[in-house]
């Protein structure tokens, strides 16, 4: 059937049915049997394929095997694999203050001679960051640039 015989008969039907030819189209394209184009890229096969086992992806504890019985890690002494929850420690990150030392006691930096090292909070000062103007400098008494 040439595609003009079938546009023609399409046209005669909504004549007939009193619809327009455009309704007529969109009724054909609605039906369950009429084919729809894949849109979009095409998904790779291999996806749909499940492994049938249930064994975790990635590398595998130290000194564990998975075994595929029991569908668990085993240790090398023939004993169920348990992970360990990380402890969290309290001591903050980065480099210590100055001649001091971590205190699990005290919950935080002592010093050598064991008394308890105090962070010197720095005073807050008015005087705004950056290049200032020239000729002038800053006066911390009246908060403001002054001429030299």
């Amino acid at each position: 059937m040439s595609y003009n015989t079938a546009f023609n008969a399409l046209a005669e039907y909504a004549k007939e049915q009193g619809i327009t030819l455009a309704d007529a189209l969109g009724s054909i394209k609605n039906h369950q049997d009429f084919p729809k184009a894949n849109r979009g890229r095409p998904r790779k096969a291999n996806k749909e394929q499940v492994s049938p086992n249930n064994r975790p992806k990635g590398r595998p504890p130290k000194d564990a095997e998975w075994s595929d019985e029991d569908e668990k890690y085993i240790n090398s002494d023939g004993t169920e694999y348990i992970k360990e929850e990380k402890t969290t420690s309290t001591k903050p990150r980065g480099k210590p203050p100055k001649d001091t030392e971590w205190s699990d006691e005290e919950d935080g930096y002592i010093y050598p001679d064991g008394s308890k090292y105090n962070k010197v909070e720095k005073p807050i000062s008015t005087k705004p960051r950056g290049r200032p103007p020239n000729g002038t400098e800053w006066s911390e008494e009246l908060g403001i640039y002054v001429n030299k």
